[in-house]
């Protein structure tokens, strides 16, 4: 990032420049006469260590005829997020829900001028989006899927410090998908047979699964684990979405 100008008179500038903490910057300066005095090392790399605790920073430069400027710049100290229902999240999380939910986005609150920054949204499943919206045109959006379909959002974050965050959101509306095998054989839902049992599916998609005999209280089931002893089952899959 580059900010240059030729000072012709006194006043205060904003640079629109935005770093992150830890940043470096250099300040160079091109006069014929002699030099100008600044608050800042001249020719020098500059770190914005965590000293620097403020969101905006003045750099002060005077030149040998008396023209003073101020040049502002900012720190950013919080990558782009999202936020759903009242609740902020970090980047890199992957989040499940079983009906349509509504996502605002956020970049830092000191950033006065988000630009051209904003989020990139792609999908895969019964969705098909592939968009990009700005930040000072749009601040949020209901993530939908069709009834027993299921949709995966991705979204890019970024801003004017050059932070990016990525989330990854999947609208499921489709239970897991389970089979009764008997003697290798699959048998309908609420069937009998007079070999040992267990239910078939894919344990990447469950996040608990529970079963209960006769009617009793439910406890854990592992998947494929067999039932040998006569009696009535039931196993309840709940997909990381909340789906059963």
């Amino acid at each position: 990032v580059a900010y240059s100008t030729t000072i012709t008179g006194s006043g205060t500038f904003d640079t629109g420049i935005y770093f992150n903490q830890y940043d470096a910057m250099k300040i160079t300066y091109d006069s014929s006469s002699d030099s100008v005095t600044c608050n800042f090392a001249l020719n020098s790399t500059v770190y914005l260590s965590s000293a620097y605790t403020n969101s905006t920073y003045t750099i002060t430069m005077t030149t040998p005829t008396g023209y003073t400027c101020n040049y502002l710049f900012h720190i950013v100290d919080t990558k782009p997020y999202i936020q759903i229902d009242g609740t902020s999240y970090s980047s890199g999380t992957t989040l499940y829900f079983n009906e349509n939910t509504y996502v605002s986005w956020f970049d830092d609150s000191d950033i006065t001028d988000s630009s051209d920054t904003g989020v990139a949204i792609t999908t895969e499943g019964n969705k098909i989006v592939d968009t990009f919206a700005k930040y000072s045109d749009l601040n949020g959006l209901t993530l939908s899927t069709d009834e027993g379909t299921d949709t995966i959002y991705h979204l890019t974050l970024n801003d004017r410090a050059g932070n990016i965050s990525t989330y990854t959101i999947i609208i499921d509306k489709s239970p897991v998908e389970a089979v009764w095998v008997s003697d290798s054989k699959e048998i309908d839902n609420g069937g009998y047979s007079n070999e040992a049992v267990y239910l078939s599916y894919d344990a990447n998609e469950v996040a608990s699964a529970l079963y209960s005999k006769d009617g009793s209280e439910y406890v854990t089931y592992s998947k494929e684990n067999q039932f040998f002893e006569d009696g009535v089952y039931a196993v309840v899959l709940t997909d990381k979405a909340g789906n059963k």
